[in-house]
């Protein structure tokens, strides 16, 4: 008697973060955290090593960037570039800055804000909520 063979089950591909953060420990816990949360990462320092990951057309589906970072340009920045050059991205703004959270409100609209320090089950569930969307 030959044993049965099981039906396969169709893999998908885990839904893919970038993580823009110029504060190492914070990129570093924030992207162990997503990672066991089943999501695959990809990690930038600041706006422009973001800008240059996102333009090769890498799958990424959310983007979650601090507001201040050094380079080029800002968290806002990077948000505004990828509202017109990534259209569909899901975009989440974070700071510990309680100006940041005015000039949110004002230049990111549809973005959600998050204010740090954050509550990691917080996080992880706005960003299952935005990918459902």
């Amino acid at each position: 008697m030959h044993p049965t063979p099981m039906p396969s089950t169709p893999t998908v591909a885990p839904a893919t973060v970038m993580v823009v953060d110029d504060e190492v420990l914070v990129r570093f816990a924030l992207a162990e955290l997503l990672r066991g949360c089943g999501y695959r990462v990809i990690e930038a320092a600041n706006a422009d090593e973001a800008i240059e990951i996102l333009a090769t057309n890498l799958s990424v589906e959310t983007l979650l960037t601090d507001v201040h970072m050094p380079g080029s340009m800002n968290g806002f920045g990077l948000a505004r570039w990828a509202r017109t050059h990534r259209k569909g991205l899901r975009i989440i703004v974070t700071s510990g800055y309680d100006q940041a959270a005015h000039q949110a409100s004002d230049l990111c609209q549809d973005e959600p804000y998050v204010r740090k320090p954050y509550d990691p089950a917080r996080l992880a569930a706005l960003i299952r909520q935005l990918l459902a969307q």
